[in-house]
């Protein structure tokens, strides 16, 4: 991949590089520690320790290829684990005799923390102009995003929001950048 000084002058962008700028803003986002990429079913969340969480979970839905334009569209959720004997990320919990009030307070704490980064990665895209941001100035995020809550109960618990994202970025349609054989 080239450098990223290149890549952020580049217009035209490969669905690649759009992961590429996904899986730097979970890099760079120091409440996120893991960054997974894919259909939720190839993923067995059980088998990631707690210290990789809360983890940024990145699967394409679809791509949409216009004249100028392409869209890529993806389900993100920022997802954060509570085991009932050790807590959010290890930590003991404060009333072992009353583990449903310790499982509704993690609960909501871990909904407060994704929130937020889920605001934090959004922010990465809309102010991508500005120095500070690690976003290609020629990408753009859809907005509104609507945040629905997500939980899943196993032996832990996986709580935290997804959205769809919708990221544009420049395309050029051009036969003349097409490797294939010219009609002479």
């Amino acid at each position: 991949m080239p450098d990223n000084n290149t890549l952020l002058q580049s217009n035209y962008l490969t669905y690649d590089y759009i992961l590429y700028q996904l899986e730097l803003i979970q890099e760079k986002i120091l409440t996120i520690q893991s960054f997974i990429s894919g259909p939720m079913e190839e993923i067995d969340i059980t088998k990631l320790s707690l210290d990789k969480f809360p983890i940024m979970y990145v699967e394409p839905t679809n791509v949409q290829v216009n004249n100028f334009i392409q869209s890529y569209t993806f389900n993100i959720a920022i997802l954060d684990k509570i085991e009932m004997n050790k807590g959010i990320n290890g930590q003991p919990l404060e009333n072992s005799n009353k583990p449903f009030a310790d499982a509704q307070k993690m609960r909501t704490q871990i909904y407060s923390q994704a929130n937020e980064i889920m605001k934090d990665i959004i922010i990465q895209f809309k102010q991508n102009l500005i120095t500070r941001s690690w976003i290609n100035s020629n990408v753009d995020l859809a907005l509104p995003i609507d945040l629905t809550p997500i939980s899943s109960e196993y032996d832990t618990s996986l709580y935290g929001w997804t959205g769809t994202f919708v990221i544009t970025a420049n395309n050029k349609n051009d036969i003349c950048n097409t490797p294939a054989l010219t009609n002479t």
